[in-house]
């Protein structure tokens, strides 16, 4: 995984603790073995908000941030940016 991941940033969700959505799109991003890193939403609120983003969960890769719809949303993305989905 480590080798792949090395050609292209790294993804970060943002994520509330009792937030459905984020644990769907965590467990989603598990089962497709892709690599990423979950922060704390709440620590991030000002940089979130300033870019018009108010719910959770948020992804960003490359720098864009994009809001989840759907895990076919999230694939469409993640190939779209280099990842094997």
């Amino acid at each position: 995984m480590a080798g792949n991941s090395e050609k292209r940033n790294m993804l970060i969700i943002y994520t509330l603790e009792h937030c459905p959505k984020c644990k769907i799109l965590t467990s989603y991003l598990r089962l497709m073995n892709i690599e990423f890193e979950e922060k704390n939403a709440q620590d991030f609120i000002s940089y979130l908000t300033n870019q018009g983003f108010y719910s959770t969960p948020i992804l960003e890769i490359d720098g864009e941030l994009f809001d989840f719809t759907s895990a076919k949303q999230v694939t469409l993305i993640l190939h779209r940016h280099g990842y094997p989905v």
